[in-house]
């Protein structure tokens, strides 16, 4: 069995888009059209690491934690927290 086999109940994917063009400046990512299709748990930029986790991410990280036992988790959304989380069903404190 392979990773990519998995299906497991509440389970999400990712998608990632990256830029055609190696050294430009980008001035604004339009989320609308995929924050509007069917299915989208959370739509996550590059901001989303440097202004801290929307409640859009928050909510849909803990709702692919749920099945994990996860069932709160320390802000901010640190892969450190996320991991302590994960390993301790949600109930150590910071």
């Amino acid at each position: 069995m392979y990773v990519g086999d998995l299906k497991l109940p509440g389970m999400h994917y990712v998608a990632f888009v990256r830029s055609p063009y190696a050294h430009e400046r980008i001035g604004e990512i339009d989320t609308a059209a995929a924050v509007s299709l069917a299915g989208v748990v959370a739509v996550v930029t590059g901001e989303a690491a440097t202004i801290g986790s929307t409640p859009a991410n928050v909510n849909a990280m803990m709702d692919a934690l749920k099945p994990r036992g996860v069932r709160h988790l320390d802000m901010p959304l640190t892969p450190e927290n996320v991991w302590q989380a994960i390993h301790t069903n949600g109930t150590a404190a910071n």
